[in-house]
């Protein structure tokens, strides 16, 4: 099967995500009967000025993982994980193509870059469920994916304020990602993180700090979609989310 360009598909998706919520996005309402607001409309127009991602395809060899990518490009193995979500990171063999998400090493990099990421105004802080291991990242309930790798989705009102499940590092904040659109991945260390993808917005940037329940994004208009990964691998986020 020939398989899809990287870099349409997830701008399509960016769009189609973006598209319901806009600056014209009606305001809607919480579980809480709270008033919750669509998506900044200076962070959706300077989304559309920014310049998509690449992606290098890596031909893997003997002996290389998911883990020696991560080293060799300068991303995180979650995110290699999310933008080849065809391919179970434990069974990669020779020969086959690997997405890298970004622009790769220092050394291969393009003469002129786009520049960072734009960065929403910060949403109101919110109270979630915080009863295991990583709390909820938004205020409402949690439903199995449909997708193939592990995670869970939460249908909130598009606006609603998104949080970090447990303290940490913010490894990537992007406007797409493995066509999640608006995305966050963040370190918790030991080889856990957390992903947040579908936002409408984000506002956090890389290296960026942040503690736990702390509000990194809105949700848009389609369910969000929350991992747990360790190392390159997806687990199922009910044992970290209910579960102390």
């Amino acid at each position: 099967m020939r398989r899809a360009p990287f870099i349409p598909a997830c701008a399509a998706a960016a769009v189609l995500l973006l598209a319901g919520c806009n600056g014209t996005t009606r305001t809607s309402t919480d579980a809480g009967g709270r008033t919750v607001r669509p998506a900044d409309p200076a962070f959706q127009a300077a989304l559309k000025r920014y310049e998509q991602q690449r992606v290098t395809w890596h031909v893997m060899q003997k002996g290389e993982t998911f883990y020696s990518l991560s080293q060799k490009y300068g991303v995180p193995v979650a995110a290699i994980s999310v933008a080849n979500p065809q391919l179970d990171p434990r069974k990669v063999s020779v020969g086959q193509k690997v997405a890298v998400p970004g622009f790769g090493p220092a050394d291969v990099r393009p003469p002129v870059a786009p520049g960072p990421a734009p960065v929403a105004s910060k949403p109101p802080p919110v109270k979630t469920r915080d009863r295991g291991r990583f709390c909820y990242p938004v205020a409402g309930t949690a439903r199995d994916s449909k997708a193939p790798t592990p995670g869970v989705e939460f249908a909130v009102p598009a606006g609603a304020t998104v949080v970090a499940a447990h303290a940490g590092r913010v490894v990537v904040a992007t406007p797409d990602l493995g066509g999640l659109g608006p995305t966050v991945i963040i370190d918790h260390g030991n080889g856990l993180c957390t992903l947040y993808g579908r936002l409408a917005d984000f506002a956090v940037k890389t290296e960026q700090k942040v503690g736990r329940g702390e509000a990194i994004g809105r949700a848009s208009a389609v369910a969000l979609v929350f991992r747990v990964y360790e190392g390159p691998v997806a687990r199922e986020p009910a044992g970290y989310l209910n579960k102390k």
